[in-house]
């Protein structure tokens, strides 16, 4: 399978994972949110080398905890995630002279 379809896969079977836990299952609770950021995003919220990834992660699980999560709400959060994840590998490598 190619990356990107297995990235797209992997990121649907986590939601599924995560929102089969409570009723109804299509949808993230806060709960099952806050326990997803907490399990598949550790790496970043330890790291300090990534600080755009964090302050993204840290919005997300101090603002949408008030509401479930559908399939879409989710993949934008992935969306902004990589977004800021792309910008602290761009900013942390040395930049070329010429």
């Amino acid at each position: 399978m190619a990356n990107l379809l297995a990235a797209v896969q992997g990121s649907i079977e986590t939601f599924t994972i995560y929102s089969s836990q409570s009723s109804p299952e299509d949808t993230l609770s806060p709960e099952e949110f806050q326990n997803l950021i907490q399990n598949e995003f550790v790496e970043i919220l330890k790291d300090s080398n990534h600080p755009k990834a964090k302050e993204i992660l840290l919005q997300y699980k101090n603002t949408n905890n008030q509401k479930p999560m559908e399939i879409v709400e989710f993949l934008d959060f992935l969306r902004n995630i990589a977004g800021a994840f792309y910008d602290d590998i761009k900013s942390s490598k040395p930049q070329d002279p010429n």
